[in-house]
């Protein structure tokens, strides 16, 4: 896996700000080539838990791409609003010394979306998910 480098003008958090989140027709006319370079990544990111359950370790590029993703359909763009998402999706950035991973369930059967889903209430319990590597 590769961990990029820390951009100039980023804090130690290496958080995103709002200065880095495209307008949408900045994004518009950017997005096609950032949408498949961040598609790229993801595949050397994503860890397969079995046939549900799947991790993508979080980077600066899929953690901005998920906020640029956000605005662009919601159609945000008022400052304060755009700096809540930066605010909400920069928890998914790692910290010096850490990783971080969005879980996604993955259910594509809409008749069983419902009771899957009720079968992993309490997920985010303390303990109910560990990550053993290694």
């Amino acid at each position: 896996m590769d961990f990029p480098s820390k951009p100039e003008g980023t804090s130690e958090m290496n958080t995103l700000s709002l200065s880095e989140i495209k307008n949408l027709h900045e994004y518009e006319l950017e997005r096609p080539a950032f949408r498949a370079r961040v598609i790229e990544l993801k595949k050397r990111r994503r860890v397969p838990l079995g046939p549900l359950m799947t991790l993508v370790f979080e980077n600066r590029d899929t953690v901005r791409f998920q906020i640029q993703e956000m605005v662009r359909i919601e159609r945000i763009v008022q400052p304060d609003k755009v700096q809540e998402e930066i605010d909400v999706y920069n928890d998914l950035l790692p910290r010096p010394g850490e990783v971080s991973a969005t879980l996604f369930i993955e259910v594509t059967d809409p008749a069983k979306i419902q009771s899957t889903l009720d079968g992993f209430v309490g997920l985010d319990e303390p303990g109910k998910l560990v990550l053993r590597v290694g």
